[in-house]
């Protein structure tokens, strides 16, 4: 079995409702539209905001009868490294009050 690493999370939520039509997919990101008679319009343009100013991408894949798929992708953070154990305990010397 090959493992194949991955640069970005990748999140698929997926229904079987009613859909949407191209006219409306459109416009899904745009501050204020919505197509509920009590919705502000706010919830996702405000969640793309958040993706995209974390380096991701929100799509929406959609038609009608047939449900909608929203895929949400972030990049994945490197980990660091810790700094060898001699600038390690150097560290913690400086920042240890003296009593």
């Amino acid at each position: 079995m090959k493992l194949k690493l991955s640069t970005k999370a990748v999140f698929i939520i997926k229904d079987d409702g009613p859909g949407m039509s191209d006219e409306v997919i459109n416009r899904i990101f745009e501050p204020f539209f919505t197509t509920k008679k009590e919705g502000t319009g706010l919830g996702l343009a405000i969640s793309r905001k958040i993706v995209l100013d974390h380096g991701g991408d929100m799509r929406c894949e959609s038609s009608p009868g047939k449900g909608t798929t929203f895929t949400i992708t972030f990049p994945l953070a490197r980990k660091r490294s810790a700094p060898a154990t001699t600038d390690r305990l150097k560290m913690e010397a400086e920042n240890d009050p003296i009593d």
